[in-house]
């Protein structure tokens, strides 16, 4: 849906986001489905059929947020993508349904069955069967697991967790194991056989137990009688390093390109794709990326590891790209900053690296998160290259402050007092390098224009595209904005 711009597309018609969240209900009804063992696009419309056909009919897709002053009861798909001052999980005991049945299907192992044996009169299971059926109870597992994450992440400032306290399932086994480890059985507050209310004699209302809670009352520390004040909660917001950094160039690129999710194609060739076209060249961007993530490099990798991998990754692209991409490579590691990678064992050298930043103000917590193409050590210092398959932009602020925010995140995770970072144009002919000593002296500074970015940011959420600030079209124009046709009339 990203890629075709069909959710941009859906959100600017009238009533555009109810249509929007019913196509996620219908996703979200589709996974359910396959969780429940019962695989088949055929099966699935036969089901969607029989909804339709149903009265009372489907229920459209909640798009409601969670700041009215309602009690809401749903299921954990329909909370997804909302957040509530108080969330309660029911029945975290329950155990996982089990499979049964003499029949499995995995999409690689195949058909699996069990067979009935005449002599003995019992049923024995295949070795595909078998492990047809480990299969999906790892996958019900893992689905379970992030189904869990889900629920549990909707709470913004208290989290009520419920389930009989006489049996165990995984769900809170999951629970209590990860409440060990972390060392936080002091901090969780944990009670049984709360005194019910007698409701025949008391007026209606919520039992005094709920009151309490949302009082501020823990029964682990409070003092019958006397509830225990707790500190609000504060919004958390999450963002990713490249968001921040389009935003910092541009609020209306930033709209665009991560509230419409608005394809990044030039609408003028939408529907020619030659080699040079817009689409090509995005395509030719991710797969050099492709190959520097996996192609050996450093002390004793072969000669021709990277023109192997080009040939691999580009084998349906022309011999002309495919030597572009080659010769453009070959340059950007022969010089420096890259080509000191000769010298440094492969070990040294970390890839594709997820870092995470975490900055705490009194109104807000922002936690920012990236991947950094390459990280090494060279014996002496540390490095890190952010490489952009381009040739140098004319106004690069937005790249040198993307490669702040990561040398930020990674000298604050281990303590560096000194970076050598460095953007790499690999298209670039002449200067294709911009490099940065980046100090902790220098955190102060940039924290607090994330942060301001950020307060700027939340204001501007939720408002209509004509209130996002743009820049002036000559810079547009420069940076040659795939959606400046949108901002300016040609």
């Amino acid at each position: 849906m990203s890629q075709t711009g069909y959710g941009a597309v859906m959100t600017s018609r009238f009533n555009g986001e109810q249509y929007l969240a019913n196509i996620f209900k219908l996703i979200e009804l589709a996974r359910t489905f396959e969780m429940d063992g019962s695989r088949g696009l055929k099966n699935f419309v036969v089901r969607l059929k029989a909804m339709i056909a149903r009265e009372p009919g489907e229920a459209r897709a909640d798009i409601s947020g969670g700041d009215e002053d309602v009690v809401r009861i749903m299921t954990i798909h329909q909370s997804k993508g909302l957040e509530f001052p108080v969330v309660i999980i029911a029945d975290i005991a329950s155990s996982i349904k089990s499979q049964t049945g003499k029949i499995t299907f995995h999409p690689e192992d195949g058909l699996g069955l069990q067979h009935y044996d005449l002599a003995s009169g019992k049923w024995y299971a295949g070795p595909i069967f078998r492990n047809g059926a480990e299969r999906a109870k790892s996958e019900q597992t893992q689905e379970l697991k992030r189904l869990l994450y889900v629920a549990m992440t909707r709470a913004r400032d208290r989290l009520v967790l419920s389930g009989a306290a006489k049996r165990k399932g995984v769900w809170q086994n999951w629970i209590d194991q990860t409440i060990e480890e972390a060392g936080l059985s002091d901090k969780v507050a944990v009670f049984q056989k709360p005194a019910i209310q007698d409701m025949s004699s008391s007026s209606v209302g919520a039992p005094p137990l709920v009151d309490r809670l949302l009082a501020g009352y823990r029964p682990d520390t409070a003092v019958p009688g006397k509830p225990v004040a707790l500190s609000p909660g504060i919004p958390s917001m999450q963002i990713s390093v490249t968001s921040l950094a389009s935003f910092s160039l541009c609020p209306r690129l930033y709209y665009y390109r991560h509230v419409m999710e608005a394809p990044m194609l030039d609408h003028a060739k939408a529907f020619s794709f030659p080699d040079d076209d817009e689409q090509s060249r995005r395509e030719t961007g991710i797969r050099a990326h492709e190959v520097l993530e996996q192609t050996q490099i450093g002390e004793g990798a072969p000669e021709d590891a990277l023109k192997d991998a080009v040939n691999e990754k580009f084998m349906d692209f022309s011999r002309k790209t495919k030597g572009d991409v080659l010769k453009n490579l070959t340059t950007a590691f022969g010089k420096p900053p890259l080509s000191a990678l000769r010298l440094v064992a492969p070990g040294a050298i970390m890839r594709e690296v997820s870092l995470v930043h975490k900055i705490v103000e009194k109104e807000m917590e922002l936690i920012i998160h990236g991947t950094a193409d390459i990280i090494w050590f060279d014996g002496t210092e540390w490095n890190l290259v952010d490489y952009k398959y381009s040739t140098r932009p004319v106004d690069e602020r937005a790249y040198l402050f993307q490669l702040k925010l990561y040398a930020r995140a990674l000298m604050t995770a281990h303590r560096m007092e000194l970076l050598n970072t460095a953007v790499v144009y690999l298209k670039e002919k002449k200067d294709s390098v911009s490099t940065m000593r980046f100090l902790p002296i220098d955190a102060p500074d940039l924290r607090g224009q994330v942060v301001n970015m950020t307060r700027r940011l939340l204001k501007l959420e939720k408002k209509p595209e004509c209130e996002w600030p743009m820049r002036e079209r000559k810079s547009c124009d420069e940076y040659e904005c795939f959606f400046r046709s949108r901002c300016y009339e040609s």
